[in-house]
């Protein structure tokens, strides 16, 4: 989930007025740039701040308080992900893909040799403890390892994002349609919607 400048939480989907959107600003901070938002729970999530001093905020209640837990980090991250509260991925805009076992304090780059030219990542995604994608630059990546290492997968569609529901069923969304898999990424059916769109995007809550 991608938001820039002020982090928000939806409290509701029923709008009574213009004036009430169901929309509550529970954090603000002129000036930075929070490029994207993971929550592995309803009270535990991370925030990128790709502005500087570049840090990492980290919740535990619900995003009512935010706290810095990491100052000077990736000027650049563009995707974060967790599986638990203490393991997690992110990803930059200049190739980097990281990987803390401390709930975000500390990271280490992983092995993405296999990216090739790639250097732009726009989102990363985990199912499991094993199991996750690399999405952006007009690739994608897998791993099966933890983020050890990465492979490509093929998939004509210029590709900007994507999500797995699990471990088989995946969307990927790009220049003028959307693609799907039923085996993990290894083929995909693409759909196509328009080329005048670049599709930036997508969501699924069941298949």
């Amino acid at each position: 989930m991608k938001i820039f400048g002020t982090i928000l939480l939806l409290i509701t989907i029923q709008a009574i007025s213009v004036g009430q959107t169901g929309w509550q600003v529970q954090y603000e901070s002129i000036g930075d740039e929070y490029y994207d938002l993971y929550f592995i729970n309803g009270f535990t999530g991370w925030a990128i701040n790709t502005w500087p001093p570049y840090d990492l905020l980290k919740t535990t209640n619900k995003g009512v308080n935010w706290n810095v837990i990491m100052t000077s980090g990736y000027r650049d991250g563009t995707g974060i992900t967790f599986y638990n509260e203490m393991t997690g991925w992110l990803c930059t805009s200049s190739g980097g893909v990281y990987k803390s076992i401390n709930g975000g304090i500390n990271w280490t780059r992983s092995d993405c040799g296999s990216c090739g030219t790639a250097d732009d990542f726009i989102d990363i995604q985990f199912i499991n403890q094993n199991t996750g994608w690399l999405y952006g630059d007009y690739h994608i990546f897998k791993t099966t390892n933890g983020g050890l290492n990465y492979f490509p997968l093929n998939c004509s569609l210029i590709v900007y994002n994507g999500m797995f529901l699990d471990s088989v069923n995946g969307w990927v969304a790009g220049y003028g349609g959307v693609a799907r898999s039923t085996n993990g990424g290894l083929n995909w059916g693409e759909y196509a919607i328009t080329n005048e769109y670049r599709i930036q995007n997508i969501y699924f809550a069941n298949l």
